[in-house]
């Protein structure tokens, strides 16, 4: 389980996907995953009263993403969408996988958290 501790935008939430925001220096919910991209471990949580927010996010290795499709059970290449993670078995990129769906699992939807791995 890998994740740091970053600065992050106060509407961050488990599982959203993260860009860097360089015009205000901290993680953002984004889409771009051809840069640095992270996945929320949790929502943003302030330590001074709301000035600035952190949240601890991964960066390689598994954790769970929001889904921004139904996910078919068989998993695929992992790819993003509005800052929800989808498969796209068109994809080029190698970033990472979404898992299929584990033994006696329900099928997963738009906004579940699922299972991924960053690469």
């Amino acid at each position: 389980m890998f994740y740091i501790t970053v600065k992050v935008s106060s509407t961050v939430e488990q599982g959203d996907v993260l860009n860097w925001n360089s015009t205000n220096n901290r993680w953002e919910v984004g889409s771009d995953i051809s840069n640095t991209f992270g996945i929320s471990r949790e929502n943003a949580y302030s330590l001074d009263n709301g000035l600035n927010y952190v949240a601890k996010v991964s960066f390689a290795g598994q954790v769970l993403a929001k889904a921004g499709a139904d996910i078919p059970d068989i998993g695929g290449k992992l790819s993003v969408s509005n800052g929800k993670v989808v498969v796209d078995t068109n994809a080029v990129h190698e970033v990472g996988f979404v898992s299929p769906i584990g033994y006696q699992e329900n099928s997963r939807f738009e906004n579940d958290l699922i299972t991924v791995y960053i690469r």
